[in-house]
């Protein structure tokens, strides 16, 4: 009987183990951000709000997400769930980020093969394509605060930029990249504040 009870109290221990992530991954957010307008702020350096620009700034480039001052004019996005739309339900849930108020979609640069791969706002694609979906994953050392990770596993990142906009104060002189997630990165932690 008390070896039976030994093994028992065993095997629950093995299970708890087992089910812990594994160091390097994040749990997967189970719905915990529901569809609707928000502040996507950074709470920590480089500080700033989120936005998606509605143009480019260089002929060769795509308008980008990038972070700015959280001031007067404070930028949303509008985040919602991907619909199934006849495919297979995924394991996680997905979601697009859109500027507010723009037909634009967060979207992973396309055709990088150097440097960094930041997030474009480009046109919305009818059928969702994976570049535009993307995974919310809740902090595991910061209450409230989140992590957005794209499908090839990376997570929104800020990261300041080499220029300032020619002295512009809310130009976004902190572009959204992808880089490996690492938990409790500041710069890869925002905080989804709800919007009327």
């Amino acid at each position: 009987m008390r070896l039976s009870i030994v093994l028992s109290l065993a095997a629950i221990g093995v299970a708890a183990v087992q089910a812990q992530p594994t160091p390097g991954t994040l749990a997967p957010n189970a719905g915990q951000v529901e569809d609707g307008r928000y502040q996507l702020r950074l709470t920590g350096p480089p500080w700033g709000c989120v936005e998606g620009r509605p143009f480019a700034t260089g002929p060769a480039e795509a308008p980008y997400f990038g972070a700015v001052n959280c001031g007067l004019a404070l930028p949303e996005v509008e985040v919602s769930r991907v619909r199934p739309n006849g495919r297979p339900a995924t394991p996680q849930v997905r979601y697009v980020i859109r500027p507010a108020g723009l037909d634009r979609c967060a979207t992973v640069a396309r055709g990088v093969v150097f440097g960094r791969t930041r997030i474009d706002s480009l046109a919305c694609q009818r059928n969702m394509p994976e570049d535009q979906q993307f995974t919310v994953f809740p902090s595991r050392t910061t209450p409230n605060l989140f992590q957005i990770q794209a499908l090839n596993g990376k997570c929104w990142s800020a990261r300041k930029m080499s220029v300032n906009g020619f002295g512009l104060s809310n130009y976004p002189d902190r572009e959204i990249v992808l880089q490996p997630c690492i938990e409790g990165d500041t710069s890869q932690q925002f905080l989804f504040v709800k919007r009327a």
